[in-house]
């Protein structure tokens, strides 16, 4: 049986790949073949709303909703492009990226509100309680689903309020505070019948049960489980209805060992074992525990191996030492009492790793008997009064929770009828007052209805055909508008090109030709010479080039600032040493004086472009001999980072140009070039500010500020 189950599930496996697989080569070959921006992203949202996505895994399932928003033309406020963002976070949650998951989810938050787009928010809210619970931060878990529950109650929505509730329970019950956990779980059980939502009672009739029991309400349990079994077949959940079939087995007191042992194993012959090691290992602890009471000692250590087994891939230590001890007790009715006492000290090591008195009651009841019979008396009384003391602290502890949890219901109870009373009253004083008011405005009700029946439907029509034309102009109006920018962006990116590409590509022409007429004529010096010459000219080509087409990517709002943390000494001194040659040749001084420890926030490109340019200008403009400084100084959250030079410097009409920006922006002119007018503006665009100071003929500096956060 168990290699045709094992058969059957590796051929559902592999068909599954094979579903998969087909769609996702299905849609990757209409993406493929689609080769407008506007029309993949319309197919990525139907194909991400499609039945046929939810049956990837989670990680193909953000790359797609990745490439629909790297597709997408819409502003990032819009709800659909949020609701995209808020699957990328879940779906990182999803494969364990937990810190990239929350930083997203944190940001849905800032976005959202309980105002604007509340059932994005909530579901950002929840599923940032259940990362930190998943990482163990309790109180950041029960912080957000807390949150969630209060506004869940103030905008009177159910089903956030049911998860809410749910969760917290969950989590009370987790931490030991069970008279807490239950008065959730009977208020998420109040709004699924409200709501007669199988699925859901089918939860809370079974967490309700679950309570009990521990508070040792067997019969009480027993019913709410019977009760969540009915949800269940109502939903044809066959995992679940296997698994309250188990439990209520397990619960029932007429059933016998065979039937118990019966229901287990048909519960764990029906679920995926490797996803639910817990309840796998507690299922064949709970089987072997009453395979040894029937005395089917064989098969009660071999399922004891498999608990194990699993038991030590959950790592939880109770169902290991339950295990381990189970192994040592058939070892010793198998009359192996050296392997019995072996097994017996592995389940002891782990006992000793958390506090379990029921499970200390069961060790050393057994350990007593294990001594006694291997003639070590006076450990074998010590053992079994140890499992007295153990016995009394278990006792207790299910005295004081089934008091916690029964206090729990009656105030419950008590307010929950203390509320239906005041809403009865509220009722009937509301009834009685309306319907004074209703009988009182019928008469002229009815009158005015008739008059704006036909006033009504002569102005919905009206209305109607003004907001068609509205629609349609304010459509035309937008497109016109796109247009200019499109031909404005057009017209100053070609004047760009045209402007400062003329000299550096003039300068390379007129060297190569040098280079290809006179080079036999030369002497090798005056070759190195105009190759280096040559050289030089084609970085300036190259770095300008660079800086343009990042200048055209930003004005066409291809491209934003991604911001990072950027260190001045490192960045300066490598673009200084792209210039080493040419300082060197000038014999310039060149001297930065900037801590090392001075960092800004900003975009690394863009700041490069800025100090290239500076540096350029400053060596362009400095004669032989002459000296530049760049200088760093901190204050109030910023950095201040002055280059100046001794050179030639610019005249006041050239500055007014740079920081006067006419309708379209700034463009280059004869004057500027487009050097300066890309640093005021990638300064402008990473939220700093620039100043420049200069004197003809005795040198320029300009004074930059930048953010360090």
């Amino acid at each position: 049986m168990i290699i045709i189950l094992g058969s059957h599930n590796i051929f559902s496996q592999s068909n599954k790949k094979e579903i998969r697989e087909k769609i996702i080569q299905e849609i990757d070959s209409t993406l493929s073949s689609t080769d407008d921006r506007e029309s993949k992203f319309d197919l990525l949202v139907e194909f991400t709303n499609s039945s046929d996505f939810s049956k990837l895994r989670f990680s193909t399932r953000l790359k797609y909703t990745e490439q629909l928003l790297a597709e997408s033309n819409l502003p990032e406020s819009d709800s659909l492009i949020i609701h995209n963002r808020l699957n990328v976070a879940l779906y990182n949650g999803y494969i364990a990226n937990y810190e990239k998951s929350l930083l997203l989810l944190n940001k849905i938050i800032s976005e959202t509100s309980t105002d604007h787009l509340w059932k994005i928010y909530a579901v950002a809210l929840s599923a940032i309680g259940k990362i930190h619970e998943f990482l163990n931060n309790n109180e950041q878990a029960s912080f957000h689903m807390n949150k969630l529950l209060d506004e869940s109650i103030r905008l009177r929505d159910l089903d956030n309020e049911y998860i809410a509730r749910m969760y917290l329970g969950d989590f009370y019950r987790k931490i030991s505070a069970e008279e807490k956990s239950i008065a959730h779980y009977y208020r998420a059980d109040e709004i699924a019948e409200f709501q007669n939502d199988h699925v859901k009672l089918d939860r809370t009739k079974s967490k309700i049960g679950k309570l009990l029991f521990l508070a040792s309400e067997d019969s009480l349990s027993l019913e709410y489980h019977k009760l969540a079994l009915q949800h269940a077949l109502a939903t044809n959940n066959e995992k679940r209805i296997n698994y309250l079939k188990y439990f209520i087995s397990y619960l029932s007191k007429t059933n016998s060992y065979i039937e118990k042992i019966r229901a287990a194993e048909n519960y764990l012959d029906n679920i995926n074992k490797p996803n639910h090691l817990i309840d796998v290992t507690r299922t064949y602890n709970y089987i072997a525990d009453y395979q040894f009471k029937i005395g089917n000692y064989k098969n009660a250590r071999i399922t004891a191996f498999k608990s194990l087994q699993y038991a030590l891939k959950s790592n939880v230590y109770s169902h290991i030492c339950k295990a381990y001890l189970i192994i040592s007790m058939v070892k010793l009715r198998q009359e192996e009492a050296d392997s019995s006492f072996y097994y017996l000290g592995k389940s002891y090591e782990y006992l000793i790793q958390e506090e379990n008195p029921e499970l200390a009651y069961d060790f050393y009841e057994f350990s007593s008997e294990l001594n006694s019979k291997s003639g070590f008396s006076q450990t074998a009384l010590d053992h079994k009064n140890k499992s007295m003391e153990y016995f009394q602290i278990a006792n207790n502890l299910n005295t004081k929770k089934k008091l916690a949890i029964n206090f729990a219901r009656y105030d419950f109870e008590k307010e929950k009828q203390k509320e239906l009373a005041i809403e009865k009253s509220k009722n009937e004083a509301e009834i009685a007052e309306r319907n004074l008011i209703i009988f009182s405005l019928i008469g002229v009700s009815f009158t005015i209805i008739i008059a704006l029946f036909y006033s009504s439907k002569i102005s919905k029509e009206r209305k109607r055909n003004l907001e068609e034309v509205n629609k349609k102009n304010v459509l035309i109006e937008h497109q016109k508008n796109d247009l200019d920018d499109l031909n404005k962006m057009k017209d100053k990116f070609f004047s760009v090109i045209a402007h400062d590409l003329s000299g550096p590509v003039g300068n390379m022409m007129r060297l190569s030709k040098l280079v290809l007429f006179n080079s036999k004529e030369n002497s090798d010096d005056q070759n190195e010479k105009i190759g280096s010459l040559l050289s030089e000219s084609s970085k300036n080509v190259n770095t300008l080039l660079q800086s343009l087409l990042l200048w055209g990517k930003v004005q066409m709002k291809v491209a934003k600032p991604v911001l990072s943390h950027y260190n001045l000494l490192n960045r300066i001194s490598l673009i200084s040493e792209i210039y080493k040659d040419i300082i060197a040749e000038k014999k310039i001084n060149l001297n930065v004086c900037i801590d090392k420890s001075h960092t800004v926030y900003v975009d690394e490109d863009m700041i490069d472009t800025v100090f290239r340019n500076l540096v350029h200008n400053s060596i362009k403009y400095t004669p032989e001999h002459g000296e530049i400084n760049i200088i760093g100084s901190s204050r109030e959250g910023k950095i201040d980072i002055k280059v100046s030079d001794n050179g030639k410097g610019i005249d006041e009409e050239l500055i007014n140009e740079i920081f006067s920006p006419n309708e379209n922006g700034n463009k280059p002119t004869r004057k500027t070039g487009m050097g300066l007018i890309l640093v005021k503006e990638f300064i402008a665009l990473n939220n700093g500010s620039m100043s420049i100071k200069s004197e003809v003929g005795k040198g320029t500096c300009v004074n930059i500020q930048l953010p360090t956060g």
